[in-house]
């Protein structure tokens, strides 16, 4: 008649196997030694040879050298070849081969399938693949492809060789890194570094707060808040166009001063290295919002606008401006004549935005909303 299984066959042979948990269900018809079977309470093994069920109400679907158990309960392998869960709290692997869930005292992830993916923290998901890794973080995710690492928590991968560390960052492609909080790299060998980056395209750097490196390739957007697109000429960065916006809100005495900043406080501008040349392009504008004690001469809702061209470099880590620079024609309010946005080099070397509010007397003050446009063509050797 030939082989068939004998439930009675529980003697701690290889060929039957140790004895099986109370309520327990083993219908496999081999195993390579006699601790592969259904040995807890309400596990089951539907089939397959060689697998092993060693937590309560753990299932095994068949396929062949699964395991699971030892640390918890209540896992699912459906099939496949050598996978294996060991972790705590309620995995599941779908099938493929060679998958695992791993890490004491991590639980509650799913692997659907592929080959060689490693899950190891709580509510991670790899959907398939092969050498992917879903670990240290939680509720991280790999969607696919090939050797990612989703590892920061929330984070999201897929493609190839792509490495998320950052908190809910995403990286998709080849060989990209989202290893910042917030940050998103896509396409090929983007880095996207520093927390609420973005950076998209080939070789494409985001390495400042905020910073944007989108479209052409070897952009390096390296100030707080910019967008920044190119090409190389030898090294990343030497050739790109760059902007951003610098504002300020600030009450002002007559004649008062104050440097533009970003929502972050920072001082925008500062040139990355030495050897490198500006064009800046600034458009600006100002307007008085509110008024306090007496300023005679200005009313709210006064206005300025002026767009300025200069030259800006630094070299032998001194920057400095090129000339005295061109000042278009201002559009303004009589009372806002006298008002002015004037670019310097900084005591960082920054490219610094000093806007002094228009003269007025009466001994008041004034505050001043500035907002200026900055575009750079940038050039460095």
């Amino acid at each position: 008649m030939g082989n068939k299984f004998i439930l009675g066959q529980e003697d701690g042979t290889v060929a039957g196997g140790n004895t099986r948990g109370e309520g327990a269900v083993d219908l496999q018809m081999s195993r390579s030694s006699a601790d592969r079977v259904a040995s807890s309470n309400n596990s089951t093994i539907a089939g397959g040879a060689n697998n092993r069920a060693a937590g309560v109400g753990v299932f095994i679907g068949g396929g062949s050298g699964n395991s699971a158990g030892g640390l918890d309960d209540y896992q699912v392998i459906t099939g496949g070849l050598n996978n294996t869960i060991s972790a705590s709290g309620g995995a599941v692997i779908g099938g493929g081969l060679s998958n695992s869930i791993a890490g004491g005292g991590t639980g509650y992830q799913v692997i659907a399938g592929g080959r060689s993916n490693v899950g190891g923290s709580t509510y991670t998901v790899i959907s398939g693949g092969q050498s992917n890794t879903a670990s240290t973080g939680s509720h991280a995710t790999v969607v696919g492809g090939q050797g990612n690492i989703s590892s920061g928590q929330n984070s999201v991968s897929g493609g190839n060789q792509n490495i998320v560390s950052g908190y809910s960052s995403v990286a998709f492609g080849e060989a990209n890194q989202a290893t910042s909080g917030y940050a998103i790299a896509m396409g090929n060998s983007a880095r996207a570094t520093s927390s609420n980056t973005i950076a998209l395209g080939l070789q494409n750097y985001a390495t400042n707060f905020g910073a944007v490196a989108i479209g052409g390739s070897y952009t390096n957007a390296y100030i707080h808040y910019s967008i920044a697109t190119g090409d190389s000429i030898s090294t990343r960065g030497d050739a790109q166009f760059t902007s951003y916006i610098s504002r300020v809100s600030s009450t002002l005495t007559s004649g008062g001063t104050v440097i533009l900043t970003n929502s972050g406080g920072y001082v925008q501008g500062i040139p990355l290295g030495n050897n490198r040349m500006w064009n800046v392009q600034v458009r600006w504008v100002a307007v008085v919002t509110a008024i306090t004690g007496t300023a005679t001469g200005v009313t709210v809702g006064d206005t300025k606008s002026q767009n300025i061209e200069i030259g800006f470099k630094k070299v032998g880590g001194v920057s400095s401006l090129v000339g005295g620079g061109v000042f278009s024609t201002a559009q303004q309010d009589a009372s806002m004549a006298s008002a002015s946005l004037v670019p310097t080099a900084g005591a960082s070397q920054e490219l610094a935005l000093t806007f002094t509010a228009p003269t007025f007397s009466g001994g008041g003050s004034v505050t001043c909303r500035v907002v200026a446009k900055v575009e750079l063509v940038e050039v460095a050797y």
